[in-house]
């Protein structure tokens, strides 16, 4: 699943291709992302506080670890007024418009947000019964007031981000997943058919806010359909971090070298190949890295 959803997202990056395919942005945005953040909730992994500690430590390593670089550089190739004061403010507070701000880029918003939201995951893993109720109906107040509002106007910082993706997770883990073919069959048959409407400006307003979970039902479905032809996304699921974390970078440098002598879609569609073989390339080597060093092995 995670290996499909890190496709999405590299495919939801390439603004050559999401500008130049009518409602491919507002479609994709529509479930993809928020579709990763609900994920952990169907893990059957236990609580513990080592593994807390262990996530939280990892997250924010290799966090700090791209906001210097992307920094170091914004400010060396841009002309640019460096404020330490604003770029402290930006690391911890998160959020795409800070981040952009002292960056240049805006997709390491994930990381805090994904702290913040897993840090309520574990708060409702070890909560008692009544609190649980508590969690469940205010993250459905949440999710009701996201769908009237837009979202993007609340994206300022990370927390407010990890509170609205864990409602999302709470509310989707209240509801059952497929497990018999016709189940299967009638999600995967409603996500076709709010695609469809995702494309038409008169409904689309509608259907937007049950995408998420629409989307998350149903590839779920799909995966479990043809997962013995699909065990090569679980490697590229195990990748994903660091995938996310290079293939911006990587989709920006090939803007730069790969000449355009194609019309705008075939030119999307090679420079999304290229960003997903060499970010995949990149992501391989950074994890075998990582694991030939036992003492940074442990922790990250």
């Amino acid at each position: 699943m995670k290996g499909i959803l890190i496709l999405l997202i590299i495919l939801g990056h390439n603004t050559i291709l999401i500008n130049n395919i009518s409602g491919l942005f507002d479609y994709l945005y529509s479930f993809h992302v928020l579709t990763f953040f609900i994920l952990p909730w169907f893990y059957t992994t236990k609580f513990s506080w080592n593994s807390t500690i262990r996530r939280s430590t990892k997250l924010w390593f290799w966090y700090l670890a791209f906001f210097v670089v992307q920094v170091v550089f914004y400010n060396l190739l841009f002309d640019t007024t460096f404020s330490l004061s604003e770029t402290i403010k930006a690391f911890f507070l998160g959020g795409h418009t800070l981040l952009k701000g002292v960056t240049g880029y805006m997709y390491l918003w994930f990381m805090p947000a994904f702290f913040f939201s897993m840090l309520v995951r574990d708060l409702y893993t070890i909560a008692n019964k009544p609190s649980r109720i508590a969690m469940v109906l205010t993250s459905l107040g949440i999710v009701i007031f996201f769908a009237f509002r837009a979202y993007i106007i609340y994206n300022y910082i990370a927390v407010i981000q990890g509170i609205f993706f864990a409602a999302l997770g709470i509310v989707a883990s209240q509801l059952t997943l497929p497990n018999k073919n016709s189940h299967r069959a009638l999600v995967v048959l409603l996500f076709v058919v709010c695609s469809v409407l995702m494309f038409i400006d008169a409904t689309k307003g509608f259907v937007h806010p049950f995408m998420p979970f629409v989307a998350f039902f149903a590839i779920w479905s799909i995966i479990e359909w043809l997962k013995k032809y699909m065990n090569w996304l679980q490697y590229l699921g195990k990748l994903s971090m660091f995938i996310y974390l290079t293939h911006p970078l990587i989709f920006q440098l090939l803007l730069r070298v790969v000449p355009n002598n194609y019309s705008q879609v075939v030119y999307g569609t090679i420079i999304f190949l290229l960003t997903t073989l060499i970010s995949i390339i990149v992501s391989w080597c950074m994890q075998k890295t990582i694991k030939a060093i036992p003492v940074v092995n442990k922790y990250l």
